[in-house]
């Protein structure tokens, strides 16, 4: 008799874990998928208005092994986009102005004396640390402020004075503990890193394309504006955040131009907290993914924390910063309540038996370390 596998989210978390039950076990289960909005892809989702097309959620993800993998199993090969070589290009909005994360830029944070150092700092012995701490010890504090603040709140829009250097940047954790610094690490996986062709992929008609891609091929059955009640299962995996589990607000504000209107190429720019801005930063997707502009067009996406009027917040950022002062043809405001889960110190000792992960690609991994695990507890279970 078939096993009744529930699973709870329609996000990436819980399409892919369905995906990779199934590759498991075929036709010797029976899925089904509970959802309580109206749509599948959780917080991805891309819309198509006037003519622009806009990400509310994550416009990409980096190229993974295993991301990659279920794209081709997907049928989604000819789909999948690059970023522009030019996307590599990135800044920082600092002392009222931008500044390019360059060579030169870089050593004069003090690039050059963290490299001849860093090798030489024993590991931690602490099981967890915050992302600050770790850089403190392991960098300078110009360095972390001035570049790891920024590149934390840009990824999990968090604290990195609160967030867990084990949890959200694992590798690097990793590195300082079986070889002893992240420069050593570096060294010994230079060879089993996987060489990518962009900064960023995503597809042509969006990161929404994705989990509707999967929803389409999966065997499953997917119960939107549901809620679990009443259902009968053998086994239920939650693919959603713990409720306990602390998550940040996030408002984006995508604009879009009928001209080109920037003066600077690159993926756009990420401001430290020390600046005191009203913005987090800004990214170019008109620049990093052209393929998905129709014409001239240009397309912004401000990133802000919670605002009355996020719109005029956002303009007002954009004249400052990049003298731009024309409306745009089209805007698109979207408010992520509760968006991201806050991978705070000591997140790896929470108990939870389900999938929870920030990024498309640590949902996707972790959505497959889970079906393996289920699997091997259920050979274990017959024999």
């Amino acid at each position: 008799m078939k096993k009744h596998i529930l699973i709870l989210g329609a996000g990436i978390s819980g399409l892919s874990t369905a995906w990779y039950l199934h590759k498991r076990f075929k036709d010797d289960i029976k899925l089904t998928i509970v959802e309580k909005s109206n749509r599948v892809g959780g917080w991805i989702q891309t819309i198509n208005k006037e003519g622009f097309l806009f990400e509310r959620g994550p416009r990409g993800f980096r190229p993974h092994p295993t991301t990659l993998a279920l794209v081709n199993e997907l049928g989604l090969d000819k789909e999948l986009i690059h970023a522009e070589p030019a996307a590599k290009r990135r800044y920082l909005y600092m002392n009222q102005k931008l500044q390019p994360i360059t060579p030169p830029f870089l050593f004069r944070l003090g690039l050059l004396s963290v490299l001849w150092r860093e090798r030489k700092i024993p590991p931690s012995t602490e099981e967890d640390e915050s992302i600050e701490s770790f850089f403190l010890r392991r960098t300078n504090r110009r360095l972390a402020e001035t570049l790891i603040d920024p590149l934390t709140t840009g990824i999990f829009g968090g604290d990195y004075r609160k967030l867990s250097i084990r949890s959200c940047f694992s590798t690097l954790h990793e590195w300082e503990q079986q070889h002893g610094s992240i420069i050593r690490g570096m060294l010994a996986t230079r060879k089993t890193r996987t060489k990518s062709k962009g900064p960023l992929c995503s597809f042509r008609e969006g990161m929404e394309t994705l989990p509707r891609r999967l929803a389409e091929k999966l065997p499953a059955e997917i119960k939107l504006s549901s809620s679990p009640e009443g259902i009968e299962a053998d086994h239920t995996i939650s693919c959603l955040p713990p409720p306990d589990l602390p998550r940040t607000t996030l408002t984006t504000v995508s604009l879009g131009y009928r001209t080109p209107i920037l003066k600077k190429r690159g993926f756009g720019y990420l401001i430290p907290s020390k600046e005191k801005e009203t913005i987090l930063g800004v990214t170019w997707d008109s620049e990093i993914f052209p393929i998905q502009n129709r014409e001239n067009q240009t397309r912004l996406c401000v990133i802000l924390r919670e605002s009355e009027d996020p719109l005029r917040t956002a303009q007002e950022a954009l004249e400052r910063h990049l003298g731009i002062t024309a409306a745009p043809d089209v805007h698109e405001i979207n408010l992520a309540k509760n968006a991201i889960p806050q991978l705070t110190v000591g997140h790896h000792k929470r108990e939870y038996e389900g999938v929870c992960s920030v990024g498309i690609n640590n949902c996707i991994v972790h959505a497959e370390k889970v079906a393996v695990s289920f699997k091997l507890q259920e050979e274990s279970r017959n024999q």
